[in-house]
């Protein structure tokens, strides 16, 4: 009698237990199909490499990989990420829950696709974000962006709120992530869960930021040269223009002279030469200047062709139209 007894409880939780595990998968279904797709999903080596490098780990790698995240070249890339009214350099996208990453191939490049991949997965991040968590999260990114005197920053807030209103937080959360060095200690401690060590993030950030800045750096250099250059070569023109008048008229002045006052002509001849030497000395300095000018221009054009190449390398439209 007591065994049947204890029976018929057991039977009792039993059928409580699967109620309750039945309903927490329906309220944590999310969370199942998550548990599922990790299951199965084994990372390839390239896309393991690029969550080690950036130090992916506990709930960043989890999202990065339940992104099934894949790096695509040109032609493949675009059909998933870009489209002809894009007026910026697309280097990854988050659609329907899965990362898809340009293929940059340039070692001076190294760097882009780690920042991409991160910067992809805290956009996956965010979408699974709970209403709470975005009402407490939201506020630390305005604060944020509040503190920060970054001209690149405001140029980019006004781009997302002109081509994707209200994504604004969405993507500050993923830029301020991968990007920004100093943040505050509570947006600090919030990327945590994501990053080991997020300051390696910003170093492949900086690393190829490094060398736009430096070009960009050094055609301005040249540029302000250039300028000064110019400006010494024209001023010389027109003090040269000016001499070659005066000349003019001495020469004439010599000739009259030369028919009329042999004697005068004869103590005036010295000045003459003395101001033709001097024209002439100004000629060859200012051919130097305009030899100078020229070299610092093919310089110019040598790094403007460089940094046009980068940029080239980062454009996956450039890259999927056959270059001849």
């Amino acid at each position: 009698m007591r065994k049947q007894t204890f029976s018929s409880i057991g039977s009792i939780f039993f059928t409580i237990a699967i109620v309750v595990i039945g309903l927490w998968a329906v309220t944590n279904r999310q969370t199942v199909v998550d548990w599922w797709r990790l299951q199965s999903y084994k990372p390839s080596p390239q896309i393991l490499q690029l969550a080690d490098n950036t130090t992916m780990h506990e709930r960043g790698r989890e999202l990065f990989y339940l992104s099934a995240p894949v790096v695509e070249g040109g032609q493949l890339f675009n059909e998933h990420c870009t489209n002809h009214s894009e007026q910026t350099i697309v280097l990854g996208c988050y659609k329907l829950q899965q990362i898809y990453l340009f293929d940059v191939t340039d070692p001076r490049l190294n760097g882009v696709e780690e920042v991409t991949a991160a910067h992809e997965m805290l956009h996956a991040a965010y979408e699974r974000m709970s209403r709470e968590e975005k009402e407490r999260i939201n506020p630390l990114l305005k604060d944020q962006i509040d503190k920060l005197s970054d001209a690149r920053l405001t140029n980019l807030i006004k781009l997302y709120n002109k081509q994707e209103p209200g994504e604004l937080y969405n993507e500050m959360h993923s830029i301020l992530g991968t990007e920004y060095r100093e943040l505050s200690p509570a947006l600090e401690s919030y990327y945590k869960q994501y990053f080991a060590d997020r300051q390696k993030v910003i170093g492949y950030s900086e690393q190829y930021e490094s060398i736009f800045s430096a070009s960009q750096a050094r055609i301005a250099e040249l540029d302000a040269r250039l300028e000064t250059l110019r400006s010494q070569v024209e001023a010389n023109n027109t003090i040269l223009e000016a001499k070659q008048t005066e000349l003019e008229r001495e020469m004439n002045r010599l000739n009259i002279f030369r028919q009329r006052d042999p004697a005068a002509y004869n103590q005036a001849v010295p000045s003459y030469n003395a101001k033709v030497r001097e024209f002439n000395v100004l000629v060859a300095q200012n051919k130097q200047l305009v030899e100078q000018f020229n070299v610092f221009v093919k310089e110019r054009n040598r790094e403007a062709a460089a940094q046009s190449d980068l940029y080239h390398q980062l454009d996956s439209r450039y890259q999927a139209v056959p270059q001849n």
